[in-house]
């Protein structure tokens, strides 16, 4: 069975709008000289207004997502063991992530300019990564990638709206290891 893609929209909108409330925090910078670190506030828009949500939006996304998608996947799993469907980072993470990736993007002379939600899933079993936590093998996962928007000349205005698309800065690591319900 195919798996409609765009259900996942209720996880990517939580997801999206933690980035967006970490962005919207005061970012860390190394200080000269001293290496302590210095928090200085970065510019926030109200472009993230526009894409709130209510609690009961945030529930038929839920919903919608559970009786579909989420059903799917468990019909391939144990009974006694649902995929995750929660993922959750700290805000320091998410901050110290961001001001990372600026700083990578910047070096390659490049801009960040959103963050990209990707679903993935860890192999059942075998060698992945030694950080990863044994009881999340099979469990599917979300990651992060910064991305900037093309320059493509030749994109046509029928296209997805700009602050949807995002190349990936190659070179830039993505971010993982997020705390998953279930298992956690």
């Amino acid at each position: 069975m195919k798996i409609k893609i765009y259900t996942f929209g209720g996880l990517l909108c939580v997801l999206s709008t933690i980035v967006l409330a970490g962005c919207n925090q005061a970012s860390k910078q190394e200080n000269s000289g001293e290496g302590k670190l210095e928090v200085t506030q970065t510019e926030v828009t109200g472009s993230y207004q526009k894409k709130m949500i209510d609690k009961d939006l945030m529930l038929k996304l839920d919903s919608t997502y559970s009786v579909n998608n989420y059903r799917y996947i468990n019909e391939k799993r144990s009974k006694n063991n649902p995929d995750s469907r929660e993922f959750w980072y700290t805000l320091e993470d998410l901050e110290g992530y961001i001001a990372f990736a600026k700083k990578e993007a910047e070096s390659k002379n490049q801009k960040v300019t959103g963050i990209k939600i990707k679903m993935g899933q860890y192999p059942e079993k075998g060698d992945f990564d030694s950080r990863l936590d044994s009881k999340l093998y099979g469990y599917q996962t979300v990651y992060l990638i910064p991305t900037v928007i093309s320059d493509d000349k030749e994109e046509s205005s029928t296209k997805q709206s700009s602050s949807m698309k995002g190349e990936e800065i190659e070179g830039v690591p993505g971010m993982d290891f997020s705390s998953a319900n279930p298992p956690y």
